[in-house]
C-alpha cells in the first residue's frame, strides 16, 4: 500500500466508523493486502478500509437495530461521495461481516 493509499484508508476508515449503523470496521482486502494491513494495524489502527489498485473494500459490523442492507448502501454511498471529492472512481465493495 502506498503512502497515498494508506492516508486514504485512514480517511475512509474514520468516515465509515462515523456512519449511523456501523458498529465496527474490520481489516479487509485480498490476502496480501490483509496481511500488509494487519502488520500496519499493529501500529496504526486507523487504516482498516483496503485501498488497492482502483478498488476500495470495507468490511463492517452492523449495529443492532439497524437494517444491514440499508447500512451497506449508506456506507457505499458515503465512500463513493468521499472518493468523488478527490476525483477518484474506484470500484467499491462493502460487506457485513457481523451484525451486532
Amino acid at each position: 500500500m502506498t503512502n497515498d493509499e494508506l492516508e486514504l484508508s485512514r480517511q475512509l476508515t474514520s468516515l465509515v466508523r462515523s456512519l449511523p449503523g456501523v458498529h465496527d470496521v474490520y481489516t479487509t482486502g485480498g490476502l496480501v493486502a490483509a496481511a500488509t494491513m494487519a502488520v500496519t494495524n499493529l501500529f496504526d489502527d486507523e487504516a482498516r478500509v483496503a485501498v488497492e489498485g482502483g478498488r476500495v473494500s470495507a468490511s463492517i459490523a452492523v449495529a443492532a437495530g439497524f437494517s444491514a442492507p440499508d447500512t451497506l448502501r449508506a456506507t457505499s454511498a458515503a465512500i463513493a461521495a468521499h472518493l468523488a471529492t478527490a476525483g477518484r472512481t474506484d470500484e467499491i465493495a462493502v460487506t457485513a461481516s457481523r451484525i451486532e
